[in-house]
């Protein structure tokens, strides 16, 4: 599947926008074909459309989704621990955490990096 076509199904928004060629051009600076080779168009679409998801929350004042960190409900409260190892791949790729299309996109890399991690041992 190509780049928009995997849009046009998966981010009907970013699709319909006047700006989707320059999402697309703005993810292809952050991918490397060299990297996810026949995952490429799939990594262009994810960035592509984690970008366009953060700026179009951010024009509407709003914070993307991010990680919870603590919910109460009445006098009951609970804390969760976020803290990430700093060498971890979801630490290095934590800007991307904020959306979908990053979470997948994080997951992506993991995926790739374990297929190349195989054939260089």
């Amino acid at each position: 599947m190509t780049t928009i076509e995997y849009i046009s199904i998966r981010c009907p928004k970013l699709f319909e926008s006047p700006a989707m060629n320059a999402y697309i051009t703005m993810a292809k600076g952050r991918v490397s074909i060299n990297a996810f080779g026949e995952n490429y168009d799939e990594a262009v679409f994810l960035v592509a459309s984690h970008l366009f998801t953060v700026d179009s929350d951010n024009k509407k004042g709003m914070a993307s989704g991010g990680l919870v960190s603590s919910m109460s409900e009445g006098p009951l409260s609970v804390s969760f621990d976020n803290s990430m190892n700093a060498n971890s791949l979801t630490a290095q790729f934590s800007p991307y955490s904020t959306t979908i299309y990053g979470r997948e996109f994080i997951a992506l890399v993991s995926t790739v990096m374990t297929i190349i991690n195989r054939f260089t041992v």
